[in-house]
């Protein structure tokens, strides 16, 4: 391997371990009474396993994994998709 090649795979390296560093943890999937743990949002679609405590990421996450979903659901919104709630103050 040349000189800049090491380089460059250095570099590569370097940028995944910072993109799994700020990547969002997976969490398994748990009753809505459990949804107190350790992350501030949790994905609402069943058989999602993702959860973080970074807005933008869980608002990325929705958005790019679960087209036409809500990030935010509402009481209403809960019952009509049939999702478990969290006990969120958006969940009013």
């Amino acid at each position: 391997m040349t000189p800049e090649n090491e380089i460059i795979a250095k570099i590569t390296q370097k940028r995944k371990e910072a993109d799994e560093a700020n990547r969002s943890e997976s969490i398994d999937n748990q009753q809505s009474e459990k949804y107190q743990g350790p992350f501030d949002f949790i994905c609402y679609v069943p058989n999602c396993k993702f959860g973080t405590n970074n807005k933008r990421n869980y608002e990325r996450h929705v958005v790019t994994n679960h087209h036409r979903t809500l990030c935010y659901p509402g009481k209403v919104d809960l019952k009509r998709l049939g999702w478990s709630a969290q006990s969120r103050k958006w969940e009013t």
